[in-house]
């Protein structure tokens, strides 16, 4: 990923790992894992139990109406 668009990964480490990142790193890797998981159980709890689609066009279609009907609700 680094070479086709420099993101460069960094994952949450364990509290007492001997390769420990720096408390502010650890911050941000926490604050923003808590910010992408309250999103996604947003939108998980407004997904309906199933999504009749026929193909797969029409599945990411219905899933993205979805996911902009959320955003659009938040507004």
């Amino acid at each position: 990923m680094y070479e086709s668009v420099q993101i460069k990964l960094s994952p949450i480490r364990k509290e007492h790992s001997k390769r420990a990142l720096p408390s502010y790193v650890a911050f941000i890797h926490y604050d923003y894992r808590k910010r992408i998981e309250t999103a996604a159980s947003f939108i998980e709890r407004r997904l309906p139990n199933t999504i009749h689609a026929v193909t797969a066009r029409g599945f990411e279609l219905k899933v993205f109406l979805l996911v902009l009907a959320y955003s659009i609700d938040c507004l």
